[in-house]
């Protein structure tokens, strides 16, 4: 009896990489060129006792460089790497600002829309089937016709909800003065506020 695994689609929108030898693809890349390897003594806690006394450690990482140092106390070491890596392959990713103009002064594009914390809902972010995404879809999204879609899990151009409607007012420039909304599913009240409070302060 022969097992097949499923068929699926995978698309990468960006690279993100915090490793023993190397922060970010360039000095990963280069690390891996030049033979580096990242494995060494333990250093992070006392490894007397254990059988094995090294690791793949990352040093040189300084998380505050990708959030706020508040949430680095609040948050452990694993998820300082998540959150690191998360925001380099966004970074990766790129905006097109030149692509989203051309895109967006289509007349059959009314207004734009900014989605936060989307779930995966077919055409309303997250994973979109392949089934679905038609020729026009391709074109708009710059995807292979047929293909699953994925939306990036966050966005690589802002941070701040400030800096989120600061964006948007870019986008309304860039897209001709067409309306700019912006869709989130809220987790928790305060991210509301902020928004809101952004909303006054700009």
């Amino acid at each position: 009896m022969e097992l097949h695994a499923p068929e699926s689609r995978v698309v990468v929108t960006g690279l993100g990489i915090v490793s023993s030898v190397g922060i970010g693809v360039e000095q990963f890349w280069s690390s891996l060129l030049e033979g580096r390897c990242g494995i060494g003594p333990i250093t992070r806690f006392d490894s007397e006792g254990f059988t094995c006394r090294i690791a793949s450690e990352v040093h040189e990482f300084d998380p505050t460089e990708f959030m706020d140092p508040k949430e680095v106390r609040r948050n452990d070491r694993f998820t300082h790497f998540a959150l690191a890596a998360s925001k380099l392959a966004m970074d990766d990713g790129g905006f097109d600002p030149a692509r989203f103009a051309d895109v967006a002064q289509d007349p059959q594009v009314k207004m734009i829309e900014i989605k936060l914390s989307q779930g995966a809902k077919p055409g309303h972010g997250g994973m979109l089937p392949g089934s679905k995404v038609t020729k026009e879809i391709a074109e708009a999204r710059n995807v292979k016709m047929g293909e699953d879609c994925l939306s990036p899990p966050g966005h690589s151009t802002f941070s701040t909800p400030i800096e989120m409607l600061e964006w948007a007012g870019s986008l309304r420039e860039k897209s001709g003065g067409k309306p700019v909304g912006i869709k989130l599913c809220v987790g928790q009240p305060h991210e509301v506020f902020a928004i809101a409070k952004a909303m006054l302060e700009t």
